[in-house]
């Protein structure tokens, strides 16, 4: 294996409560039923709108806009206390010794995701960071087919990993494999309809890329 793509939310950076937090402080405010756990794992999908629209939010009152504006003022006030998941840097580590090169591909503004990245302390294990240029998270796909043409002679040796459906998507217009981790935004059970391999845990990649 050449080249692994990480996803960063979810799959890297363990944000999934403090993207909860948010998404129930939201619908406080505008007296819409909070959001449990296990509804949220069953509800959260790309593009992040229809998500919104799933959890209640009512766009003929409030545009998608605003809301998502809202939203990313209170991540981006939020985001420093978060952390990696536990074992995040320990792979990276062993992948880069294996002599993999590593990637970052979100959906994130690209100029926060470089300085979430630079912040956890891990910028030195990447080639490249990729995000977006817009906070209305539509997707992966421009960002993904750029980074495919780029490294076009390699992509049988490519993986990605990431903890949505999504990534699988963008996976296959990639042209590359993909594998989740079932610690993030969505329930394993989703992530088992798309017949795709899947980590519990980072050790368990190791079964399938690196030297073990």
């Amino acid at each position: 294996m050449k080249n692994i793509v990480w996803d960063w939310n979810g799959t890297l950076l363990n944000d999934l409560d403090l993207c909860l937090w948010i998404l129930n402080s939201m619908l406080e405010k505008r007296s819409i039923p909070r959001v449990p756990l296990e509804k949220y794992l069953e509800i959260f999908t790309f593009p992040i709108i229809d998500y919104y629209r799933k959890a209640g939010f009512d766009f003929e009152k409030e545009p998608y806009p605003v809301l998502a504006d809202e939203f990313m003022a209170l991540y981006d006030a939020n985001v420093p206390s978060v952390g990696l998941f536990s074992g995040a840097e320990k792979i990276l580590k062993y992948f880069k010794e294996c002599g993999v090169k590593q990637y970052v591909l979100s959906t994130t503004r690209e100029k926060e995701l470089v300085l979430q990245v630079k912040a956890c302390g891990i910028d030195g294990y990447f080639e490249e960071i990729c995000g977006t240029d817009t906070i209305l998270a539509h997707g992966k796909r421009e960002i993904a087919k750029s980074w495919a043409e780029r490294h076009k002679d390699e992509l049988s040796e490519s993986v990605f990993i990431g903890d949505t459906l999504h990534d699988n998507e963008v996976a296959e217009i990639m042209g590359i494999d993909c594998i989740f981790f079932a610690r993030g935004h969505m329930s394993k059970s989703r992530l088992l309809s798309a017949g795709k391999r899947i980590a519990d845990d980072y050790e368990d990649l190791k079964k399938w890329i690196g030297k073990e």
